[in-house]
């Protein structure tokens, strides 16, 4: 695993501002959210609930923390959009041509120019050295069988169990390329944070959320879309994403950047003792997504200096074949001068959008006086303001809007207004 480019300060994590970090940020989050889940899988009677790998980490932790499986049984679910995109491709006997697409769909930022870059990815899911795609496609049809038959195991097909699945949501993709694979789950219901316009109706109709739906929540929609990266590494697991299960059936992960995994090991350490001190019960109660979010959709609208510098040890793999990518790049007050353009085109790249973090910097003022030394400024403070409402207003030009607008103009008026002028 490696950086596209190194961008990133090498050091030991700051403990305490990390613990600092989850009590006064995250716990307003985690914890409504959790009781939201728990309201839902007793109205509904639900016996198993199934917590998605990585995105349901933290909640499916805090589920056992509290011991709430008198409720529901929870269950760790390995699973992961690459995966079952690969397996639901396979699975249907399509072409190698359509792998190769579906490589390619998969991490529009990585260009497959060879058909060794093709084997190389192949490779690293399948586990095994991959010498032709015909092989590769031998193989992943294997471990896709290999994963229908443990979904069954684990019960997600048990018509007489009620059910339900939690994940972060946004597209409801990986619900989607499961049914490909495995098809409709029986008697289950979907638990999401938000869902965006794209989700397909299959999922969209048998789920509901926490914070936003294609026609709710416009305002916290769009907040929580700026500053997506940032919202998921907070609900992410030490460990990185599913791959593949092993002939044992238990789940193969890809690797995590170390510091990344420190911080969030940490979290979930800080949360032992939170629920043991008993500090969480404020928490623990119906309270509004936008309540709920503030607190970190605020921390990450302000950038201050010293949050810049915890965040630019951390980062996470975006891409198919596992570069990382920093939160926050890191330069050194020669570059603000000599690479600017350079500089400019890293932070857009960023997964904390439009950031950077001067080496040796320590106050924000003189901070904040660089950035406009070097025309900086605005691209971080405000100019992400104006980018974000111009990025949706090209969204709000599609055909899907046009249609909308004929049936029902002042509502389709009303979003796009909400989404350029909140």
């Amino acid at each position: 695993m490696e950086f596209t480019e190194i961008y990133t300060v090498f050091e030991r994590i700051n403990r305490k501002y990390w613990q600092k970090f989850l009590r006064e940020k995250l716990l307003q989050l985690y914890f409504p959210l959790l009781y939201w889940i728990k309201t839902k899988a007793e109205e509904a009677s639900i016996s198993n609930i199934y917590f998605c790998s990585r995105d349901g980490y933290v909640l499916y932790r805090l589920w056992q923390m509290l011991k709430l499986d008198s409720i529901s049984k929870a269950v760790y679910l390995p699973i992961s959009r690459d995966a079952m995109r690969l397996y639901s491709a396979v699975f249907k006997d399509e072409s190698e041509k359509t792998i190769y697409d579906i490589l390619r769909q998969i991490d529009v930022r990585f260009t497959l120019k060879q058909e060794k870059d093709v084997l190389k990815i192949l490779s690293k899911w399948t586990g095994s050295k991959i010498n032709s795609l015909e092989e590769g496609i031998n193989k992943l049809s294997t471990l896709a069988f290999r994963y229908k038959n443990y979904v069954q195991r684990i019960g997600l097909l048990d018509n007489n169990l009620q059910k339900a699945i939690f994940d972060l949501g946004w597209g409801g993709t990986v619900m989607y390329y499961l049914e490909k694979l495995v098809g409709k789950l029986p008697s289950t219901r979907f638990l999401y944070v938000g869902l965006r316009d794209s989700t397909p109706r299959s999922v969209l109709e048998r789920a509901e959320t926490f914070a936003f739906n294609p026609t709710t929540n416009t305002n916290l929609r769009l907040a929580i879309m700026e500053y997506l990266p940032v919202v998921e590494f907070v609900f992410s697991a030490p460990h990185g994403r599913f791959l593949r299960l092993d002939e044992k059936n238990n789940p193969i992960w890809d690797d995590i950047f170390s510091l990344t995994k420190e911080v969030l090991k940490l979290f979930i350490d800080e949360l032992e003792k939170v629920v043991k001190e008993g500090l969480y019960q404020p928490f623990f109660r119906n309270i509004s997504a936008e309540d709920a979010f503030f607190p970190l959709l605020e921390f990450a609208r302000k950038k201050k200096l010293y949050d810049l510098k915890e965040w630019s040890k951390v980062a996470l793999e975006i891409n198919i074949d596992g570069r990382y990518f920093p939160f926050v790049p890191t330069f050194t007050k020669e570059d603000l001068f000599s690479r600017k353009k350079h500089i400019k085109k890293i932070m857009s790249k960023a997964l904390w959008w439009n950031t950077l973090y001067i080496k040796g910097v320590e106050d924000q003022k003189e901070f904040e006086s660089l950035l406009k030394e070097a025309s900086l400024y605005k691209r971080v403070y405000a100019h992400n303001r104006f980018y974000f409402k111009l990025q949706w207003i090209l969204v709000s030009i599609s055909w899907r809007n046009f249609k909308r607008f004929i049936r029902s103009p002042l509502q389709t008026l009303k979003i796009v207004f909400l989404r350029v002028f909140r």
